[in-house]
């Protein structure tokens, strides 16, 4: 049986400054992608024994709250910069 992942899990990743920009065009097509082969797997899993219902139902929930909150912030990317902008953020 797979193991839930916990909250706080991190894969080791380089520094932010280190990694190419990955634009929120191309994070909202990665995780529409992702929602899509999971929706095609996750069934085959469960089937098999090695997903259980109530964690596959989970991880789609919170993988959909990834893209609701990227497809919040397209919608609302002007108004995100403008107060970056008076505020100096970068």
């Amino acid at each position: 049986m797979s193991q839930p992942i916990p909250h706080d899990w991190q894969a080791p990743l380089d520094a932010p400054e280190e990694r190419p920009i990955v634009t929120l065009a191309h994070q909202i097509a990665e995780v529409r992608r992702e929602l899509a082969m999971r929706k095609n797997v996750y069934p085959k899993q469960i089937a098999r024994g090695t997903l259980r219902q109530g964690e596959a139902d989970e991880c789609m929930r919170r993988l959909q709250g990834v893209h609701d909150h990227l497809i919040w912030v397209e919608r609302n990317e002007a108004d995100i910069r403008e107060v970056a902008k008076e505020r100096e953020w970068r």
